[in-house]
């Protein structure tokens, strides 16, 4: 094939060589054709009238006679004749086509009529090319011919093997040393099949079986009729996944989960033919192939333990929460699903790590919802709320105190609930603008309680903010009914939102501005759109995005971003803050662009909201004392 093309190639470039020699000859006979007929005009002029009395009548006469394309005539430097005619064209350019001379006191300048010698040479040109054109494709076309039938040969000879017909040695002999290895070569090529296909199978952060072979696997189960055993599925919740990622960086998320993972195989190791696999981002499942709820007990207190210690290395108040059921074969896939969700979303909302069983079927899935219906009315009309506070430690001594509010939910029992599922259930049954309503609340009285007037409190924002005009109108009077204590509140909304909808975001801010309140803009600098959100909103506070200053030690891009938002920001009067600082080499990097204020686990850690707020900072030494 490429000889094929080699040959086309060659073909066209001869083509292009022979066309361009071929004008070149053309352009030369047409050059002498000009000459020749400007001289044989010139010598007839000279000699056909009596110049010294030209007239007009002779001009008009002498032009069509001689086939002239214009005629000028001038006597002791005065015209006495000029045809009036302006026929030259690119033609003329090209080609010399006008000439002069002079008798006596008389000067005369012509041109000859060029279209005859025009037209003939566009027919050479045009004849000539299409002539070799055709010449150079049917050369091509032989040779392509030719140049398949020679390659389909030695296709045959290669495919039936005949390599002694082939007229390369070198590639005979070649061919014939490679039938000898295709067997360890085939064997080798299955070794590495069979590993790749157990790779896919595998989650590669936890190192867990994937979604794809969990189906698989409960298939199986399913589908053993001759087994009457209960099997057990179980499903765990990494429940403070999301929290872990916004606070304390993705690096930080990875690992809980990694080490969940690690807890809940090692939980599992002693029951034969049980995996665990990874079906989500938050949720583990374990399929125990025989088991009953002895089985499930013991799986819980072999995990209880090391959770215990999980806890106080990442300094978290729950870990996961887990619900179980029983199944046998031939079951319906969804009716195992319904009662495994179920549990979960009992476990979820009873103790810290709970665990519930479901062994019955529900009518249908949304039993589980129902009862997290229930749960999210009772915390708001019983206000199950905790609030925690991080301080935030000014670089800048013009700058207020200001800390940020976390809310965590409990249940009537006094059981802690996963900020992040409670959010997500008030979400799906369109009770998070009741929520947040009673959070924003429950902080305004606590800051009037506290009555520390020289203090900030940071308040976040959900989506309902910008989507929600109720909320709005609300938020918008709550202020109003405030005022008094506007300024000291600071309302918090992810860049990510406030990006969804440009003439919400407005709104939003200018009623928490004119009520006097301030605005953080939090996980700042995804991109350039960043700072079109700072110049149409004018926030007071931005919170740089964690993972940006988590990458400064592999990033020198980041750092630059942030000086240059940190010069921009100053000059508008806004506050910045750097999130997420995690070691004693962010915390140097982010004091030496003068960030106006630090906040992270490495400066300080949450604390429940008292009747006094103390603003602790914590010292590190060395970062390998910061374990969480």
């Amino acid at each position: 094939m490429s000889k094929s093309i080699s040959t086309m190639t060659k073909s066209v470039l001869v083509a292009v060589l022979l066309c361009f020699i071929g004008i070149c000859i053309a352009f030369y006979t047409t050059s002498r054709e000009c000459s020749v007929q400007l001289a044989k005009t010139k010598n007839v002029l000279m000699g056909a009238y009596d110049w010294a009395n030209f007239t007009t009548e002779i001009g008009n006469n002498a032009i069509p006679t001689l086939e002239l394309a214009s005629l000028s005539v001038y006597v002791s430097n005065n015209q006495v004749y000029n045809s009036n005619t302006n026929t030259a064209s690119i033609f003329d350019k090209i080609f010399t086509t006008t000439d002069e001379f002079r008798i006596a006191n008389t000067d005369v300048k012509f041109s000859i009529d060029s279209s005859e010698i025009y037209n003939s040479f566009l027919i050479k040109i045009v004849t000539l090319i299409v002539l070799i054109v055709i010449a150079a494709l049917v050369t091509a076309q032989l040779f392509l011919i030719a140049n398949y039938q020679y390659a389909l040969f030695i296709k045959n000879s290669i495919l039936s093997k005949r390599y002694e017909d082939l007229p390369f040695e070198d590639l005979s002999r070649e061919l014939s040393r490679n039938d000898t290895q295709n067997e360890k070569e085939i064997a080798d090529a299955k070794k590495k099949i069979e590993h790749l296909a157990s790779a896919a199978a595998m989650d590669p952060m936890t190192n867990l079986y994937n979604r794809t072979t969990f189906n698989n696997a409960f298939e199986g189960l399913l589908n053993k009729v001759a087994s009457r055993e209960k099997s057990i599925l179980g499903i765990f919740r990494a429940s403070e996944i999301n929290y872990i990622n916004s606070e304390r960086g993705y690096q930080m998320g990875d690992k809980y989960i990694h080490d969940l993972a690690d807890i809940i195989k090692d939980s599992i190791k002693r029951f034969p033919g049980t995996n665990a696999y990874r079906i989500s981002g938050t949720d583990i499942a374990i399929l125990v192939p025989k088991g009953d709820e002895k089985v499930v007990n013991a799986i819980n207190d072999t995990m209880k333990l090391q959770i215990t210690e999980f806890q106080k290395t990442y300094d978290l108040t729950n870990v996961c929460y887990s619900g179980y059921t029983f199944f046998g074969p031939k079951e319906q896939k969804a009716d195992i699903m319904s009662r495994a969700d179920l549990a979960l979303a009992k476990a979820q909302t009873s103790t810290g790590n709970g665990f519930a069983i479901q062994t019955e079927n529900t009518d249908n899935y949304f039993q589980g919802e129902m009862h997290w219906l229930k749960t999210i009315k009772d915390i708001i009309e019983h206000r199950n709320i905790t609030l925690y506070y991080q301080p935030i430690k000014s670089m800048n001594i013009s700058i207020k105190p200001y800390v940020e509010i976390y809310a965590h939910f409990s249940t009537e029992e006094g059981e802690h609930l996963s900020t992040e599922i409670v959010l997500a259930a008030a979400q799906r049954h369109e009770l998070l603008v009741k929520l947040e309503e009673m959070i924003i609340d429950s902080i305004i009285s606590k800051y009037r309680l506290i009555n520390q007037t020289d203090m900030r409190f940071g308040i976040n924002l959900s989506s309902n903010a910008l989507l929600s005009t109720s909320f709005l109108l609300w938020l918008e009077r709550t202020l109003i009914r405030n005022s008094d204590i506007a300024e000291g509140l600071v309302f918090e909304i992810d860049e990510a939102l406030l990006e969804s909808s440009n003439m919400a975001a407005e709104r939003l801010f200018g009623i928490i501005h004119r009520s006097g309140a301030s605005t953080s803009i939090s996980h700042f600098g995804k991109g350039l759109e960043s700072f079109r959100l700072f110049r149409e909103l004018k926030p007071n506070y931005i919170k740089i995005d964690p993972n940006i200053c988590q990458s400064f030690d592999r990033d020198n891009t980041a750092q630059q971003f942030v000086r240059m938002l940190i010069e921009v920001s100053h000059r508008q009067g806004c506050v910045i803050v750097a999130e997420g600082i995690e070691t004693i080499a962010q915390r140097q990097k982010v004091e030496a662009l003068y960030v106006d204020a630090i906040q992270g686990y490495m400066i300080a850690k949450p604390q429940e909201l008292e009747d006094k707020i103390e603003l602790n900072w914590v010292t590190i030494k060395n970062s390998a004392e910061y374990s969480a």
